[in-house]
């Protein structure tokens, strides 16, 4: 295994059958990648031999996309030199589909570059990813994640490329799903003779599907081997594999494989609490804002999607953290304000018909959103890096969801219990006649209420949009997730709407972990479907007793 240190110096005896060769297919020496005056790549140097599978490891942020969109022509190098000696296709990091296109034309499009039509036939490309051949006529904007990313890969394919370079393909999809994946990559290199540079976070995954490895720091080669040195280098292991290095285990013993499964089912439990989180914020702005008006805010998915679109512009723009969040947030409580103000702005407004006033500035809002930001995916930077618990890596930004919503809801309680404007708001709520004698202005607690559910709204775009890409009609998962949540509370607890979203998103990511991540929504509708009929049944137990 060679190590390098310092400013690009390296040992540069390579192990056995490592020895650089005129053949090699990708050959890079000294790379230097700048932006402005910020170095990106600093003297980077790797290799790739024909028919060879190399893994790119490393943290966010070491440079691994700035590398690969280097190779393929997207950026210039500063300095240094690139010999790419066959022809090459880029699988890009998070998908990049032609939403509006179906798979059969996205795949199509992979061969844009070849003058020859007869070369622009797909039948191969099914026949060696048959799961696209149900969807060929399909959006691909429709698909799941996991099957978009098959799209990439056959789109990337029908270049007729030898070098496959990969970036990210784990991004985002259950385990399970990338096992898959990762079976079909294996194919391509094994039995096809294409060459694959496999960027990846997922080390372990890396290293498993190729034979040879680097591993990138802050934009310089820190440690290059076969993936066995790799694996077992204590510091790799502890940075990237959990902490330990892996050894062979004996014949018929599984320890890694019981391993394995435990830590996939910690990493959905804490991605679906992550995601349950967001549900719960924006399921309880529903609520508080039913309890004190009636109204069923149909808007409040897209306070998170103006919050989560608002952020990743101010971040774009350069302004810090917490300071472009903490805006974020406030954009949204002024639309839930705005919202409140066309709803419930005349007093003789019935819930039913401020209900349909909503469900319009949701449109409203569609039409906003679209001439400020457009109707492309948009994302924004959340906490980096990756902590172990027991042995599973989890996203650091999943266990700040966790915590900020834990944060707020006690807020929340203690608002509603230990300050007067907390419990005027339940006064409207409890008994709006007895408010209105005492003096309480339900109408302006009414604004109060959608000022505070397109604020925690607003908070559910921001903790989650570093996680999710999103776009205009993000609203949809948000507010059928929300409500579903809201509807365990019985649109009037707070607290259960928490347990409510906690529940829908653990059982989500169990669904895309075991299951299908396309029937992720349809879990929320079933279960949402059987608590309406579970709470009807006892409401009519009621009447009846009563009777």
């Amino acid at each position: 295994m060679t190590q390098q240190t310092g400013r690009g110096a390296a040992t540069r005896s390579a192990p056995a059958g490592d020895r650089r060769n005129d053949h090699d297919v990708i050959e890079v020496n000294d790379l230097v990648v700048r932006y402005g005056a910020a170095t990106a790549l600093d003297r980077v140097s790797l290799r790739v031999a024909p028919g060879e599978a190399v893994a790119l490891v490393g943290p966010n942020g070491a440079g691994k996309s700035t590398l690969v969109n280097t190779l393929t022509g997207l950026l210039a190098p500063a300095a240094g030199s690139i010999a790419v000696r066959a022809p090459i296709a880029q699988v890009p990091e998070g998908r990049q589909m032609f939403a509006d296109l179906s798979v059969d034309d996205n795949l199509r499009l992979g061969a844009w570059r070849l003058r020859d039509r007869h070369k622009r036939d797909t039948s191969w490309v099914y026949e060696l990813l048959p799961e696209l051949v149900r969807v060929r006529r399909q959006r691909a904007g429709s698909l799941s994640g996991g099957q978009q990313q098959m799209v990439a890969v056959g789109r990337a394919l029908m270049s007729r490329p030898q070098v496959l370079v990969v970036d990210e393909l784990s991004l985002g999809l259950a385990p399970l799903i990338v096992a898959g994946l990762a079976g079909h990559l294996t194919e391509l290199n094994r039995e096809q003779g294409i060459a694959v540079l496999l960027i990846e976070q997922n080390a372990r995954l890396a290293l498993e599907l190729c034979t040879r490895g680097y591993v990138m720091e802050a934009g310089r080669i820190a440690l290059e081997g076969t993936s066995a040195e790799l694996a077992a280098n204590p510091a790799v292991a502890r940075a990237y594999l959990g902490g330990h290095a892996d050894t062979p285990a004996p014949r018929g013993h599984r320890p890694r494989r019981r391993r394995h499964a435990v830590n996939d089912f910690l990493v959905y439990l804490v991605t679906g609490l992550g995601a349950g989180c967001g549900f719960a914020l924006v399921g309880s702005g529903i609520v508080v804002i039913h309890r004190v008006t009636r109204v069923v805010n149909f808007a409040q998915g897209a306070f998170a999607v103006i919050a989560g679109l608002t952020v990743s512009s101010l971040l774009g723009a350069g302004l810090p953290h917490i300071a472009s969040e903490a805006l974020a947030v406030v954009v949204a409580a002024v639309a839930g304000l705005l919202v409140g103000l066309l709803a419930t702005g005349r007093r003789d407004t019935s819930p039913q018909s401020a209900l349909i006033v909503t469900l319009g500035a949701g449109v409203l809002m569609y039409a906003v959103e679209i001439m400020i930001w457009g109707d492309q995916t948009r994302s924004s930077e959340g906490v980096p890096g990756a902590v172990h618990l027991f042995g599973a890596r989890i996203q650091s930004h999943y266990l700040l969801i966790i915590g900020v919503t834990a944060v707020v809801f006690a807020a929340v309680a203690l608002f509603f219990s230990r300050t007067d404007l907390g419990k005027a708001l339940t006064a409207c709520s409890a008994n709006p006649y007895a408010a209105r004698v005492v003096g309480i202005d339900t109408r302006r607690m009414g604004l109060v209420a959608f000022t505070c559910g397109g604020a925690l709204g607003g908070l559910a775009g921001v903790l989650v949009t570093p996680m999710q890409s999103i776009s205009f009609d993000s609203d949809v998962v948000l507010i059928v997730n929300g409500f579903a949540a809201a509807v365990l509370g019985g649109l009037a607890r707070i607290g259960l709407s928490l347990a409510g979203g906690l529940l829908l998103g653990v059982a989500q990511a169990l669904v895309a972990g075991y299951g299908n991540a396309a029937y992720q929504l349809e879990v929320a509708l079933v279960l949402m479907l059987a608590l309406m009929i579970a709470q009807g049944a006892r409401v009519r137990s009621v009447v009846q007793e009563t009777a």
